[in-house]
């Protein structure tokens, strides 16, 4: 009879093959928690939606292992000695934590069996309570964990540990770490949903405000956050996108930055239903059954009730809760199933929704569409999109020809990204791009900036393009190059 494997090997697999999911759920919401006692204290609903599944996914990890430990080594987070690789969703929280743990001293924190949910709910406050400067030793900590009678948790100090700071971010990262908020709201908003709560404004309407400002400031490095794609994250990625999406398209109507605001949040929480469908639905391959089409229809209805249940009705919710309700599902003929013509808002919205759906990878198909295919649909299509053709006009002029993220081939051989929108209606043909390879295909160390020159221009000294290039064919990560960051 064969021999059971080593603990470390079946450690292992089980990290890769299940365990691995409860590992991330820990951190995330460890992290999650020990923020909300920081700033909101106990009386915060957050707790409810966390500690649950908290205390879920570390039973998971007890089982797979006689303990589970958390530790943070050089900003890497690793649970029983794998190291765990987050989303981009999770990039933030997993470094906040991180650093939380440096701060305050913590190389190790180790769960010997599993507490309830009331003494993990103790664990974090003690937690956020202790300084993250390192002025006060670890001892106190493991102290007042024998106070609270908290058995089978230990704390392993790292002695030479100082705390993490990082430098000032670039205005790359700081984009970044803005959208990666985003998703947070959208994924806190939707597991409200779930939980039977109101959605919430407050965060959503802060990150649609910083949006707004960063758009205003640098509509280009705005629109290079829509390059950041990722099929596994889309339920909750994709209403960022489309929130910035069409936050350009208001710009380039010259909307007013209260205006924009409004728009903004209208299309960040228009989707929040579809947390009441199965990822199955979500992302079957194939026609879905008349039974699924039906279920797939009510999720519009289920953002209506979540936005309803918000204390303090007013005219801007209404509005909200208009968009949610004139969801495209609703829409025939072009007008919604009531009889009335979509609101503008919707109209927008819809726009911007087709646009970052087509373009992004999904897994009921072969690949997705590249910028200028989705913006030649959305034309060629009109009829079937009931796209308003004023307004495609205007998004066309909001994020241009070659949109933000294009991978182009000049005429000079060189492989190019867009890197900014048009300046102006006669520079829609003409983007500035980021030269990322020499003549003969060779990755340059520095990518380069330069205008290229539209097809009417005789003897410009700027280059032209010579065609598309699908940049998974070439390897290459678009999101690295405009934004700095190695973002899987």
């Amino acid at each position: 009879m064969s021999q059971p494997p080593p603990p470390s090997s079946r450690l292992v697999r089980a990290l890769r093959e299940d365990v691995s999911a409860q590992a991330g759920e820990l951190v995330t919401r460890l992290a999650t928690l020990l923020r909300t006692a920081q700033l909101h204290g106990l009386n915060n609903e957050l707790w409810q939606v966390h500690l649950a599944p908290l205390h879920a996914a570390l039973a998971t990890l007890l089982r797979a292992e006689s303990s589970a430990t958390l530790e943070a080594v050089h900003g890497q987070l690793v649970v029983n000695g794998f190291p765990l690789k987050p989303s981009f969703a999770d990039v933030n929280v997993f470094r906040y934590l991180a650093e939380q743990l440096a701060g305050r001293r913590i190389r190790q924190l180790q769960f010997e069996r599993l507490p309830e949910e009331a003494g993990l709910q103790r664990l974090v406050v003690l937690l956020a309570a202790h300084p993250a400067d390192g002025s006060r030793p670890l001892a106190a900590l493991a102290q007042a964990l024998q106070e609270q009678e908290l058995e089978g948790i230990r704390f392993e100090e790292d002695a030479g540990a100082q705390q993490a700071r990082s430098g000032p971010r670039t205005r790359q990262e700081e984009a970044v770490f803005l959208f990666l908020r985003g998703v947070a709201v959208v994924r806190e908003a939707m597991e409200g949903l779930r939980a039977g709560r109101s959605v919430g404004f407050r965060r959503a309407r802060r990150f649609v405000q910083d949006a707004v400002d960063l758009l205003l400031a640098d509509r280009g490095l705005a629109l290079s956050l829509t390059t950041l794609k990722n099929c596994g994250d889309y339920l909750y990625s994709h209403p960022v996108n489309v929130c910035l999406l069409t936050l350009a398209l208001g710009q380039a109507l010259e909307l007013d930055k209260r205006e924009l605001a409004q728009l903004g949040l209208s299309a960040l929480l228009r989707d929040v239903g579809k947390a009441t469908l199965g990822p199955g639905l979500r992302n079957k391959r194939g026609e879905l059954s008349a039974e699924e089409w039906r279920e797939f229809q009510r999720f519009p209805y289920a953002a209506v009730m979540g936005l309803l249940r918000f204390r303090g009705l007013n005219e801007a919710t209404l509005r909200h809760i208009l968009v949610a309700f004139e969801h495209p599902l609703r829409v025939t003929g072009g007008r919604t199933v009531t009889g009335r013509e979509p609101g503008f808002y919707t109209k927008l919205i819809q726009l911007a929704d087709g646009y970052d759906a087509m373009t992004t990878p999904r897994p009921y198909r072969k690949r997705p569409m590249l910028p200028y295919e989705a913006l030649s649909t959305l034309v060629r299509e009109r009829n079937l999109t009931r796209a308003d053709p004023l307004l495609l006009r205007a998004f066309i002029h909001a994020i241009g020809l070659y949109p933000v993220g294009s991978v182009l081939l000049l005429d000079t051989g060189e492989l190019a990204i867009v890197c900014e929108p048009p300046s102006g209606p006669d520079a829609l043909a003409r983007p500035r791009v980021r030269i990322i390879s020499d003549r003969a295909g060779r990755p340059l160390g520095e990518p380069r900036l330069s205008d290229t020159a539209g097809p009417d221009e005789a003897g410009a000294a700027l280059p032209r393009i010579a065609k598309l290039v699908e940049p998974w064919r070439h390897g290459l990560n678009v999101s690295r190059y405009l934004l700095g960051l190695a973002v899987p």
